[in-house]
Order: structure tokens, then sequence, then C-alpha cells
């Protein structure tokens, strides 16, 4: 029907212009079949639908304009890294800084006077947790997340498609052989989709925000092992030097009596490499306690100068001493609400949305294309679609790969709770080997210092010289640098519980480790 009508349409303008021209075999038009179908509408409806070429090129430009409005550009603001400016800040860092103290108070942390005459685990781990560059990048990746549930719970938005056709046939009608339109793309609404989409991204920022969590409890076992070394490594040079001015003092004793010709040379050169022996583990004793600061440093992400002399109070450490066995509730608490078991949880609960979002993408794609065209003075109104995909167009891959995920996401969840398990087993057996080290190691010290209680009153008796009392206090020094790495053992074991139930045990008992992360440097 189109192409006769077609036909006598350029019959009748060839009679009128008098310009005979020969029968042309029609070919078929090479653009779209909604534009041919559009054609036929358009000459073979009544003439009060037809439309002026004003109108047309007001409809185009109206799309044109929509069109330009919908792809108006963001602008984009370079932000370069200076590495060498980062550099130098890194260096800068002092535990004195005043944003450091602003940071400290907005926590709830005392810091009169300030630089603090002595700093509390807490202080140092909100500290650490201030200066970790690795939280502020798990904050910003949470963010990430947190747009990316954004952009996921949106919906599809509208899209153009402006076309441009040509009619290449010689005796094509009308006064023009083009034909401009533009097709507005409308996808059918897939809420099932979308809240899929949604909920797997929710998950995934739920997730990252429990590693921002996590990664602070890793800065608080980073600087509560340094601070119990540093407390170790203080009281062992205390120890150590206590041991050699022992010694020193028993060799000027042989000294004195070699003199008299009571001893032998061979008893004074023993007596001075017990001097050198105890020297060395003196020396050793302040390397230990050197390197402890460094560690310290490290734990806190300052220089090793900042951290070189810093004044720490240890006297919260002496609650783990005698940290009662856990509760019941606490121990199940851990094996449900631990960070890295919520994080599992939470991209578990990814997974299984994304399951859900591969089996709703079983069924096609359908989008619809209204059109509005202008073809030889007249406006076209068209109506496409399209289908994205077939039916059961492979389908059965992504829901296997998807059903796979979940179920590794599963076994994580599970594999995370038995290493909570076998910490908290492993944390009993330590805790009680270190007590009962240190009840051996304490009922050592009370034999030597009855001994030496002993010598003491043979010396007064006159019954002995002061060789024999000095002898006593080697014992008792030796036995007291025994039962002090005992009690660091205990401190350790005790300790070792707040990694397992992120729970403090050292320390106030109201610190909030997790909830601190989120703060950012500035107010």
């Amino acid at each position: 029907a189109a192409r006769a009508t077609a036909r006598d349409m350029q019959a009748r303008l060839q009679h009128q212009h008098k310009e005979p021209r020969d029968a042309a075999p029609v070919r078929p038009m090479v653009f779209t079949r909604s534009v041919v179908l559009a054609r036929s509408v358009v000459h073979n409806r009544p003439t009060m639908f037809r439309f002026s070429r004003s109108a047309a090129f007001a409809g185009l430009a109206v799309a044109a304009a929509v069109l330009a409005a919908g792809c108006a550009p963001n602008v984009h603001a370079p932000a370069p890294v200076d590495a060498a400016a980062g550099a130098e800040r890194l260096l800068a860092r002092d535990l004195s800084d005043a944003d450091l103290r602003r940071y400290l108070a907005r926590q709830g942390i005392a810091t009169a006077p300030w630089p603090p005459t002595s700093w509390t685990l807490d202080a140092l781990t909100a500290a650490a947790i201030y200066f970790d560059d690795d939280i502020a990048v798990a904050r910003a990746r949470w963010r990430e997340g947190v747009a990316a549930e954004a952009v996921a719970a949106r919906r599809r938005g509208l899209g153009l498609a402006p076309s441009l056709a040509w009619d290449s046939r010689p005796d094509s009608m009308g006064d023009s052989p083009f034909t401009a339109g533009v097709a507005v793309t409308v996808p059918m609404p897939q809420d099932d989709w979308r809240a899929a989409r949604r909920e797997a991204a929710r998950a995934e920022a739920a997730a990252r925000a429990f590693e921002v969590m996590r990664r602070g409890w890793e800065r608080r076992a980073a600087v509560r092992r340094a601070v119990v070394g540093c407390y170790a490594a203080d009281e062992g040079l205390a120890a150590a030097s206590a041991q050699r001015r022992i010694h020193e003092t028993i060799a000027a004793v042989y000294e004195r009596r070699h003199r008299l010709g009571d001893v032998g040379i061979a008893t004074v050169a023993r007596a001075r490499r017990d001097i050198e022996t105890a020297a060395r583990e003196e020396a050793a004793a302040v390397g230990a306690r050197e390197a402890c600061r460094g560690r310290l440093a490290a734990a806190l992400g300052v220089p090793a100068r900042a951290a070189a002399r810093l004044p720490l109070d240890t006297r919260s450490l002496e609650r783990a001493l005698t940290l009662p066995p856990l509760p019941a509730a606490v121990r199940r608490a851990a094996l449900t609400g631990r960070l890295d078991i919520r994080a599992a949880l939470a991209r578990h609960a990814a997974a299984e949305a994304r399951l859900a979002l591969a089996v709703a993408r079983r069924w096609p794609d359908i989008v619809l294309e209204p059109g509005l065209f202008w073809d030889q003075g007249g406006l076209v109104w068209t109506l496409g679609s399209g289908i994205g995909r077939w039916l059961r167009y492979d389908a059965e891959g992504p829901v296997r790969a998807a059903a796979a995920a979940r179920e590794t996401a599963a076994l994580a969840v599970l594999a995370r709770q038995a290493n909570v398990l076998a910490a908290l087993a492993a944390a009993d057996s330590d805790l009680a080997a270190a007590r009962a080290r240190r009840e051996a190691s304490t009922a050592a010290v009370r034999r030597a210092a009855d001994a030496r209680a002993v010598a003491e009153g043979r010396l007064a008796r006159g019954e002995t010289g002061r060789l024999e009392v000095l002898e006593a206090d080697l014992r008792v020094a030796a036995a007291t640098r025994a039962e002090t790495d005992a009690r660091v053992a205990v401190l350790a074991a005790a300790a070792a519980y707040e990694d397992i139930v992120e729970r403090p045990v050292v320390g106030a008992a109201g610190f909030d480790v997790a909830a601190m992360t989120f703060a950012e440097r500035s107010p």
C-alpha cells in the first residue's frame, strides 16, 4: 500500500511540473523498519493530522534541548598527590601535636597537662588510630561503598536516540530525501533487579564499615604489645642493673680478701668475669628497651624520635594479672559479634543478593522506544521496543557462579568462627601456663628472700661474713628477674583476650575502639 501511494504521488508531481521521468524500480529504504512504517503512516493518514515544517523544527529543537540538558558534563577538578609534601608531614609527626590534643579531647581522653606526664594505653591507642593512614584509607573505601549503594538504588533513567536517515531512491517523493527524528529509551521497571543490586551494595558497604573498625582493634593490639614489651624491657633493665651492682660488690669483697691473702687470684678473676657477664646482660636489656621504643613508634605511626623518651603509665596493665575467667556469654558473643565475623556475614548477604540478581536476570530486559520523526513536512510518532536478552540466554552459568560464591561466603563465616574458638582455647591454655609459671617463680622469690633473711641473721650474730649475704642478694635478684618475666607472660596472655573478644581487658572498661575509627582527624 505504501509503495502504491508513493507511485501515485510521484505521478501527480510529474504531471504538474511537466517533467516526464522514466519509471524506476522501487528499491528498499536503507534504514530501520520503524521509519518505513512511519512513512506509510504519514502518506496514508488524513490531512488534519499533518503538521507544518515549523512545528517539526520546534519539536526537534525541544528534543535537542532535552538531550543537551541530560548530557551536561561534570567539571573535573584535578587533585594531584604531592609525595614530597606527604613525606614531610610524616616526618614532622609528634605526640605533642595540638590537633592530636583536640582529637583526644573529642574522644573523652584527658589532655591536661599537655603533653601528658605519662601516656596510658588508651591514650596511645587513640593516638595510633589518629595517625594511622590505613584507617583513613579504609574509611575512604567505606565511603565508596556508601556511594555505590546510592548508585545501585537509582532507577534506570531515560535515554535519547537521535537519528538522521537519507532516502537514496531517484524517484523519492517530497521536497527532501532526509528524515530526522529522536527516540526516547524507556526501560521497563525491574524492581527485583533494583532491590537485589541495592541489597548487595548495602551489604558490601556494611562489610567495609566492619573492616574499618577491625583496623582500629589491630592498632590497639599493636600498641598494647609494644607497651607490654616496654614494660618488660624496663623491668628487665632494672633487674640486670641490680645484678651487675651485686656482682661488683662481690668482686670488691674478693679483691679485698685477696689483698689480705685469704683468696687466690683465680677467685678474683672469676668474680670479674661475672661482672662482665652481668654487664653484657645489662647492655642487652638496654638494647631491648630501645627496640621496644622503636616498635612503639611503629605502632603509633610516628618517627622513632617521637617515642624515644615517651613516659608510659603501665598501671592499667596490672588489671590483666587478676583477670577472671571469661563468662560464657562473652565467649558466645565473640563467636557471633566479632567484627571480622560480622564482615563475613555482610559479605554473605551481598553474595545472597547477587544470586537473587542473577536469578532475576534470567528474564529478558525489555526497553520501549517511542520516537518522533520529521518526514517530508510531517511529524511521525513511532513506538519501538528492544529485548536485551533472549529467554534463557545462558543464564545458568551466572546463576551457578553466584550460587558458588554464596557457598564460599557461608564457609568463610564458619571458618572465622572456628578460628575464634581455637583462639579462645589457645588463650586459655597460654594464660593457665603463664599463671602456673608465675606461681612457681613467686615461690622461688619467697625462698630466696627467706634464705637472705637467714644469712643476715647469721651475719648479725657474727657467724658468717658479708659475702654470704651478697650471694643471697644475688639469688634474690635472679629469682625476682624470673618472676618479672613470668608476670609479663601473664600480662601478654591475659591481654590477648582483647584481640579475640574485642573488648578492653586492660585500660578503661568503656573504651570504644570501634567507634573511634570513624572519627576524622579534623573536627
